[in-house]
């Protein structure tokens, strides 16, 4: 006899609620770069390779090479969360830097780090949110839990297009602490998770602190969206390239 795992009702709901939030985020990225998907597959294609390939190629060459690197990490909290927050920070901004500077350095509109972080944070979302929750619900999974659920994934989302808008900008800006601004709000965000992973704090604890930090995020995003020049270097999307762009794509050469 084949066993099929059924969801249950509030897993459920929780899953197809965040694939809702998926799908209306991708649709409104298209409809800011008018139809052109590319920056929003780009944003997957990158999580996937530096946030799961890389991170985690890094992470098993680390446990080759010190056999007893897990228990040194697990060892104490502060390196545990240390080390967790600064391998994501590390590996997720430094993708979003590599695409916005190598892969699509064409595409200079504002627009484009929004559509860019819908594509980063969905995959996560997707795979973080609502496959996990699918396939490793709890059985004491509540209506509560439900919801506690949708909106920490949801502020993930949103915080993965902030951070994106401030790579972006420092990339657009010519100034590179911006990539430092990103990665240390990448840390500050994922420090109440890593926390809480280390059952030091509650998961409600840990949802309230990281919701404070995704709010810094945007606050700072805003700012940074704000100041782009959206006259500067004009896009061409159906050529998918610019007819005055700048001369040099590693642009984090100059100012600082």
């Amino acid at each position: 006899m084949i066993t099929v795992f059924m969801p249950g009702t509030y897993a459920f709901a929780a899953s197809l609620t965040l694939a809702g939030i998926v799908f209306a985020s991708f649709q409104w990225a298209k409809k800011k770069m008018k139809s052109d998907v590319r920056p929003i597959v780009i944003g997957a294609v990158t999580f996937f390779v530096f946030a799961l390939l890389f991170e985690n190629v890094f992470q098993q060459l680390m446990m080759t090479v010190v056999p007893d690197w897990n228990e040194r990490i697990t060892s104490s909290l502060f390196l545990y969360v240390l080390y967790g927050c600064a391998m994501a920070g590390f590996f997720e901004e430094s993708g979003r830097y590599y695409a916005f500077t190598q892969v699509i350095p064409a595409y200079q509109s504002p627009e484009t780090s929004l559509s860019y972080g819908v594509g980063h944070g969905g995959i996560e979302l997707v795979l973080s949110g609502i496959l996990t929750l699918l396939v490793f619900t709890p059985e004491s999974f509540t209506a509560s839990d439900s919801l506690f659920w949708v909106f920490e994934r949801s502020a993930a989302l949103l915080g993965h297009i902030a951070l994106s808008v401030i790579v972006f900008y420092g990339v657009r800006q010519h100034k590179k602490r911006y990539l430092l601004i990103a990665f240390l709000l990448h840390i500050i965000a994922d420090i109440p998770i890593g926390i809480y992973k280390y059952g030091a704090i509650t998961l409600r604890t840990c949802d309230t602190l990281f919701a404070a930090s995704i709010v810094l995020c945007v606050l700072v995003a805003h700012w940074c969206f704000r100041h782009l020049d959206t006259q500067e270097y004009p896009m061409d999307l159906q050529k998918g390239k610019h007819g005055n762009g700048p001369p040099n794509n590693r642009i984090f050469s100059g100012q600082n």
